[in-house]
């Protein structure tokens, strides 16, 4: 299970967030495409005013195109919905926020019970689901869960989830990469990560504050989607770095993406490129 677990970050970073403004993670690959839906109402615990309450915000499911066969939908709303509804502090699968619900009342409970309430904040939760990217072949989702839940610190994580369009299967970096082009997805991956992070060639990313080991080469994250640029890499806060340093987004430009795919993948770059052709 990929789950969207709570990350903490300084409360002088929450800027607009502790006023009642989620951060907000940016794209570097593209936009959704859902960019006019309307924002969910938020369900509140508490009252609000004068004493503090917790904000909840879920979207519902995104909108899936009509030309998936049933079984590949269902199986992608069943994916969707299990991230999208993941408890906060266990790995059970669920496809409602009935466990969320519960879980952030307790919370609550708990910081009100402990007399804590008087000198708090609202908490804010929210999470969201949309289409990063859609052709025939393969659909990005991208899922943020954000907020602030007492204490010094609050949280912001993405998940990006990459399924097969036709069958509805999700798919990891081994079902679309040749395994002889790992090492040199690897490179890629670092130097464009030290072009994000405009770190030299040479410099030491360890001595710049990421979590290696001197020497060692980058990690490749396990979260990735497909966009139109090319493959997209989410580095979350704390994966790689301190929440300070904000997360990070790397981009494997399509040309070196389409080169690192294996023959059965090949032709995820050609609807791209058509997908493109489609939207411009």
């Amino acid at each position: 299970m990929i789950n969207t677990p709570l990350r903490l970050i300084p409360i002088a970073l929450l800027g607009s967030a502790l006023l009642g403004c989620l951060i907000t993670t940016p794209n570097l690959g593209t936009e959704p495409l859902e960019t006019q839906r309307v924002a969910a109402e938020p369900k509140l615990l508490g009252a609000c005013n004068p004493t503090p309450c917790v904000k909840i915000t879920f979207d519902p499911l995104p909108s899936l195109s009509d030309e998936l066969s049933p079984e590949a939908r269902a199986a992608i709303t069943k994916e969707i919905a299990s991230v999208l509804y993941a408890p906060l502090d266990s790995e059970e699968r669920q496809e409602t926020i009935d466990l969320v619900m519960a879980e952030l009342q307790e919370r609550f409970d708990e910081f009100v019970n402990e007399g804590l309430s008087d000198i708090m904040l609202d908490w804010e939760f929210s999470r969201t689901a949309t289409v990063l990217f859609e052709n025939p072949d393969v659909i990005t989702i991208d899922i943020v869960s954000q907020g602030y839940l007492g204490g010094a610190h609050g949280f912001n994580d993405r998940t990006l989830l990459t399924f097969n369009a036709r069958d509805g299967r999700r798919l990891s970096l081994d079902d679309i990469i040749d395994p002889k082009s790992r090492s040199m997805l690897q490179t890629i991956v670092e130097a464009e990560f030290r072009r994000t992070r405009q770190i030299p060639v040479g410099s030491s990313l360890a001595e710049a504050g990421f979590f290696m080991k001197p020497g060692d080469p980058i990690f490749v994250p396990s979260n990735f989607g497909i966009t139109p640029m090319g493959l997209l890499l989410q580095y979350n806060p704390y994966e790689i770095a301190p929440y300070v340093f904000g997360p990070t987004e790397v981009i494997v430009p399509k040309e070196a993406f389409q080169g690192l795919l294996s023959s059965e993948s090949r032709h995820l770059t050609d609807t791209i490129d058509a997908n493109e052709k489609r939207t411009s």
